[in-house]
């Protein structure tokens, strides 16, 4: 099947699947002699891993890993679970540094609330946050 094709059936563009295989994502197929490519389907079942680990958050690179195992002949899942594991911490990382930046800016909007406009200093670009800095 042609480039067009598989970007139809796969719903990637084709722009993205020469990409993926500039990056060795999915075998760069030879060019027939009318100078087309021509994919098997196993084209689509790369394209939709490539979907699935994408969406799982796994970084192109650890998926090229995971294709080249599974390519040698290892199956890949315990390599995918520790993957999966990374990102999980990564994310309860990044969770908790969100609620702690969300609860400094709900205090600085209460704390903002009760400022007196009348005593802005002149000389801030904005008191309210130059004395909630201080706080």
């Amino acid at each position: 099947m042609r480039i067009g094709e598989v970007a139809q059936l796969s719903g990637f563009s084709t722009k993205t699947i020469r990409f993926y295989e500039e990056m060795g994502l999915i075998r760069c197929v030879e060019r027939e002699p009318n100078g087309y490519r021509n994919y098997g389907d196993e084209v689509l079942t790369k394209l939709e891993f490539i979907r699935n680990g994408r969406a799982a958050g796994l970084p192109l690179s650890a998926i090229g890993q995971i294709l080249d195992l599974r390519t040698n002949g290892i199956v890949p899942c315990t390599h995918v679970i520790a993957a999966l594991e990374q990102i999980l911490n990564s994310l309860d990382l990044q969770i908790m540094e969100l609620q702690r930046a969300r609860l400094e800016v709900a205090m600085r909007i209460a704390n903002a609330r009760d400022f007196d406009q009348e005593s802005c200093n002149e000389e801030d670009i904005c008191s309210i946050l130059s004395n909630l800095a201080n706080k």
